[in-house]
């Protein structure tokens, strides 16, 4: 048991001092079971400079509010171990009431133990130092874990491709999303070679985990590459483990460095993740967008001074470009949009988006007849017969309008 001393005269009806002597009576493994949560979470920021001072602060005012809630619950006579005292993310019980997520007994075992035994997300306790060091020091080509977006843009700009369900917020209320990049390699099976996902905790996406597809031409510090052999492996990384099967080795169990092996060579590489989906989400597929900007024929309705004209943009090296661009963050909702559209993009799927100018503004709707559509735009006719909104206002991505704009073939206005 800790004690702090408490000094200065007797004031029995003061409220402050009470709370101080609730928090004398604080067990030490109630501050040990938050000190736990506090410091799985201090785990993500360590990989983010900027974010670590924020995330500490928060992160130590959000244990001291649970500590001082459960100190306030001993002095109404309450045990700071049993489920009613535990403040944790509360869910619906099966009465509909609040039922909050603790551990059943009032004398708990090892936090990691009664963490996998009740099938609590802790992931970051299946980080092995081993796997840790790995992915802190560990660099493929001039990637490495925890590059922020801007810096891996200015390295190799915007991906070649990014995941058709743009990004996907997991059960931490994380954000993740997928890139492709082609690096050079004469790739036609994969049409990309590495694959990264980036995850945003609240400071700005950076990169989670790195993938080597087959024809990948990067090399790891250990000169480690697609194609090595399994002597190559074994030389490089003198404790690495073999897996039952047989099929690959790892660093670090499910975050660190892993090989995929075929015949004895490496076909893929994969570093991370620094923060792994919690487990209980890992076979869930992400709820579909209801819009889809994937498609090899765009037609761009384009308006003139009196009238609209279409152009049509035909293939995938056309078309990708504004894929990735329209998908590759979040849309921002705003309030409003101007009255008169510049473009309407129909993506034959579907999908219809309108862009009202360079500042990116914009709308999407769900195209019941393309074919209805066109010839009442053209002719003057009414076109909501066919179009039900899906977001009415909103912001496209920075470049949207000039992508499209160069796609056509002009210049920006």
């Amino acid at each position: 048991m800790r004690k702090y001393e408490i000094n200065g005269k007797n004031a029995a009806g003061d409220r402050s001092l009470k709370l101080l002597e609730a928090f004398s009576a604080v067990d030490d493994k109630l501050l040990e079971q938050y000190d736990h949560i506090v410091q799985k979470r201090l785990k993500i920021c360590r990989y983010r400079r900027k974010a670590a001072f924020v995330c500490s602060a928060a992160l130590a005012s959000t244990a001291l509010l649970c500590i001082i809630t459960a100190a306030l619950h001993m002095q109404r006579g309450g045990n700071p171990l049993t489920p009613s005292a535990t403040v944790l993310p509360a869910e619906e019980s099966e009465e509909g009431e609040s039922a909050t997520s603790a551990h059943p007994s009032d004398e708990p075992e090892d936090i990691k133990q009664n963490a996998a035994e009740e099938n609590i997300s802790d992931n970051q306790a299946e980080i092995t130092e081993e796997g840790q060091r790995v992915m802190e020091e560990e660099r493929i080509g001039d990637l490495y874990l925890g590059m922020t977006e801007n810096e891996l843009i200015q390295l190799l700009g915007e991906p070649k491709e990014i995941s058709n369900s743009g990004v996907v917020i997991d059960e931490y209320g994380y954000r993740r999303i997928c890139w492709w990049y082609d690096l050079g390699s004469d790739n036609i099976q994969y049409r990309a070679d590495v694959q990264l996902e980036l995850i945003d905790c609240g400071d700005g996406f950076f990169i989670n985990t790195i993938y080597l597809l087959p024809e990948a031409e990067l090399t790891l510090l250990s000169g480690i590459r697609i194609g090595s052999s399994s002597g190559d492996v074994e030389r490089a990384y003198p404790k690495i483990e073999r897996d039952e099967a047989g099929s690959g080795y790892n660093i670090g169990g499910l975050s660190g460095l892993r090989f995929y092996m075929e015949n004895e060579t490496v076909k893929n590489i994969e570093l991370g993740s620094l923060i792994p989906y919690p487990p209980e989400v890992l076979d869930k597929s992400p709820e579909p967008l209801p819009y889809d900007f994937a498609s090899e024929h765009i037609t761009v309705y384009v308006k003139s001074e009196d009238s609209w004209t279409a152009e049509e943009l035909n293939g995938w090296e056309v078309c990708k470009p504004i894929e990735v661009i329209m998908g590759i963050e979040d849309l921002t909702e705003l309030e409003s949009v101007p009255l008169q559209p510049m473009y309407y993009l129909d993506f034959h799927n579907g999908t219809l988006a309108v862009l009202y100018g360079s500042d990116e503004s914009g709308s999407i709707y769900t195209l019941s007849d393309s074919g209805g559509f066109q010839e009442a735009l053209l002719s003057g006719g009414d076109t909501a017969q066919y179009l039900t909104p899906v977001k009415e206002a909103v912001r496209f991505p920075a470049d949207t309008f000039a992508r499209v704009q160069r796609a056509l073939g002009r210049s920006e206005q």
